[in-house]
């Protein structure tokens, strides 16, 4: 049984070993991290071309040999070459590193696998099925993606503003609770969905005074 878990990579160094379609897919999911991203392949995928040009990736034109990824002292790995003994070599010094590695090909070969993701930010939702289908969990994220609108992700952007100073406001957690009941349960979210904003704003702020 794997344990899921939100990592925050910001600062850290992220290297991906190869250059392909495989290796484009890694980058997509990195790219808004905060992380710094390394590539290392001789050769790059037609559609990271303009990725390479952001500030936050640098592209080591070379092969993989060993004692490459040293100098880089990464958080994470991306084992995402076309030949299976390199990406199982990649992983191997990965791990003496310290890094956690993921293997493209073998799920099982690495420390995490990537899940079905829906951005909604702040908001993200990931499925995993364990490897059991892929096909099955990207059907499913799909569907959840009708369910999670811009409204969901406008209301945790306001209740995550709240937040920090509404032990204050609310010292009791079963009332600041209470409150968060009631706004999720209210109007607020038929009203941002209506693009009425200031009237979904006062309402909270209403509930929030009666709170007090």
């Amino acid at each position: 049984m794997n344990y899921p878990v939100s990592l925050n990579l910001r600062g850290k160094t992220c290297v991906i070993v190869g250059g392909g379609a495989v290796a484009a897919r890694k980058i997509a999911g990195l790219l808004d991290t905060g992380s710094s991203i390394v590539v290392m392949s001789p050769t790059l995928d037609e559609s990271l071309r303009d990725t390479a040009l952001c500030k936050d990736l640098h592209w080591l034109q070379q092969c993989w040999s060993p004692g490459s990824l040293l100098p880089l002292a990464p958080s994470l790995v991306f084992a995402a070459t076309d030949k299976e003994e390199v990406n199982r070599e990649v992983a191997e010094e990965a791990r003496q590193l310290g890094a956690l590695v993921n293997v493209a090909d073998d799920g099982q070969a690495g420390d995490f696998s990537n899940m079905a993701v829906l951005r909604r930010p702040p908001l993200l939702v990931a499925l995993d099925s364990g490897g059991a289908s892929p096909a099955l969990v990207r059907w499913l994220r799909d569907r959840i993606a009708s369910c999670i609108r811009e409204e969901h992700a406008t209301l945790a952007h306001w209740l995550g503003d709240l937040r920090p100073g509404l032990h204050t406001v609310i010292p009791k957690q079963e009332r600041r609770q209470a409150f968060y009941r009631e706004v999720l349960e209210s109007d607020v979210l038929a009203l941002l969905g209506s693009d009425k904003e200031e009237e979904a704003r006062r309402l909270m702020n209403s509930m929030l005074e009666d709170s007090r």
